[in-house]
């Protein structure tokens, strides 16, 4: 059984310049570090985002099928 690590407000707030890009989705941490560059949005929209829960602009904009591709 793998443990989930448990990341607060505080910890992704941390990760919101180019080289650690982090956003929330539903409660679960994303680390865009690698990503950002290659968003088919452009990385403009991400930098927006980063650090903070990007819920609803995920939502807004995405299928469930797209997060499922980045989930592990």
């Amino acid at each position: 059984m793998s443990t989930r690590t448990v990341y607060t407000r505080d910890e992704v707030a941390r990760h919101n310049y180019s080289l650690s890009f982090w956003i929330i989705i539903d409660q679960d941490v994303y680390d865009l570090s690698s990503f950002r560059a290659e968003h088919p949005g452009g990385e403009k929209i991400l930098r927006k985002v980063g650090g903070k829960d990007a819920t609803k602009e995920f939502w807004d904009s995405h299928s469930e099928s797209i997060l499922k591709r980045y989930q592990e």
